[in-house]
């Protein structure tokens, strides 16, 4: 069989680029009006539970017009899973934003320390 003999078969997806891989977290689309759309994340190929969808469908709504436009009931249930989702946060520990300062602290301190460094040697050599 002579090269030119060889078909050509595309086996990635259509329009994607060499190199870049696409976002596998689970998003799911719920539509909450005419027109509307919310978008959510799940975990690890699990898809968001339904309190976390309706949570971000109250939140939606809360950020387009007021909390004024939730019921009682509504209002409590945002709170409630966004207080859960907090406490989970912080009792969670080492978040990517702490782990990110750390790394900045040790780096400021690592180059006050050669800023040190090269003062002292600076002012301890002799001039010529």
């Amino acid at each position: 069989m002579e090269n030119s003999e060889i078909p050509i078969a595309h086996f990635g997806v259509k329009g994607m680029h060499w190199g870049v891989r696409r976002n596998r977290s689970s998003k799911i689309q719920v539509q909450t009006g005419p027109g509307g759309h919310l978008k959510t994340r799940g975990g690890h190929d699990r898809l968001p539970s339904s309190d976390a969808v309706r949570a971000a469908a109250l939140r939606q709504r809360a950020r387009k017009s007021t909390t004024k436009s939730l019921s009682n009931q509504e209002l409590r249930d945002l709170l409630q899973r966004m207080q859960l989702e907090k406490q989970y946060r912080d009792l969670q520990g080492d978040s990517a934003f702490k782990r990110g300062v750390r790394v900045v602290r040790e780096l400021l301190g690592a180059a006050k320390l050669g800023k040190e460094t090269y003062d002292f040697v600076k002012a301890n050599l002799p001039s010529k």
